[in-house]
């Protein structure tokens, strides 16, 4: 059992990240970057997954700009009173 394996140090648990070789050169950046302009092929991400976390934040992000140029058209931004 899973019990018995964790007590005997038998259980394994795969991250499939190899931290030895990205050490400490892998940051948040190059992560959200990544995943933005579809480098799925540097973090080893599924093209599919990928897609199902970009295409969110494209979403997220161009309902952002929409929202602040109509505030800017109509002469109000918020946030700034």
């Amino acid at each position: 059992t899973m019990t018995e394996a964790f007590e005997d140090d038998g259980l394994y648990v795969d991250w499939r990240i190899g931290w030895e070789e990205i050490g400490t050169s892998f940051s948040a950046w190059d992560l959200l970057t990544g995943l933005i302009f579809f480098q799925a092929d540097s973090l080893n991400i599924h093209p599919y997954i990928n897609a199902l976390i970009a295409f969110p934040i494209w979403a997220a992000i161009a309902y952002l700009g929409y929202c602040l140029v109509l505030a800017w058209l109509s002469g109000t931004i918020p946030f700034l009173g």
